[in-house]
Formats: C-alpha cells, structure tokens, sequence
C-alpha cells in the first residue's frame, strides 16, 4: 500500500502551497503534485516544499526524487531545473489521448 504525504505552505490561516509526494517502488520520492498560488509565486514556497520532501526522503534513505510535467508547462520546467533535478526521459505517447499536449518530460534529483 502506497501511503501519500502532504507538506502544506500556509500564510494567515489560509493555505497557500502545497507538495504531495509518495515513496515509490524504486526507492525515489516521487511528487505528485506541487502547487503554489500565483500570487506567492516567486517567493520561494515551491522550494520549500521541495526541500520538506527531500528532506523527508533522505531520512527514509531513498536515492532521489522524482516527478513528471509536461513540454509545455515551461514555468515548471525552469523551476526544476533550477532545484537541481535533471531531464531523465521524454514520453510522445503518454498524453495521446489528450491533443492538448503532445510529450511527458521525467524530471529526477539525485541524491549524493
């Protein structure tokens, strides 16, 4: 059984980011999901949820982490390059039933 985790980001009672993330079976943290509210972007709460899950993961002696996005969403890419993970594979046919969007990037960190 896959057991999910939430980090949530929150200002005055009201949340805004968050990460969820999950132990996957090949020793990674993967992140499901991560978001953070257009107006508190660019203020380093993405980065802070990315540091809890690593943290999180490292503790749990995991080897990296690991998330997916699409070709379009150049904002996410940039930001996870910008948080050390690399480009580690690239999918045509995963979205094929969505013509919307055409290839699947797999984005990973490694951990030293």
């Amino acid at each position: 059984m896959k057991i999910k985790l939430y980090f949530l980001a929150y200002k005055n009672h009201n949340c805004i980011g968050q990460i969820r993330i999950i132990k996957d079976w090949n020793r990674f943290c993967y992140i499901e999901n991560i978001a953070t509210k257009k107006e508190f972007r660019g203020y380093g709460i993405g980065k802070l949820l990315l540091t809890k899950a690593e943290e999180w993961a490292k503790k749990r002696k995991l080897i990296g982490m690991s998330l997916e996005t699409q070709d379009d969403n150049l904002g996410a890419c940039r930001f996870y390059v910008k948080q050390g993970f690399i480009l580690g594979g690239v999918d045509t046919l995963k979205q094929s039933y969505n013509p919307n969007i055409e290839t699947t990037l797999y984005w990973y960190k490694l951990f030293k």
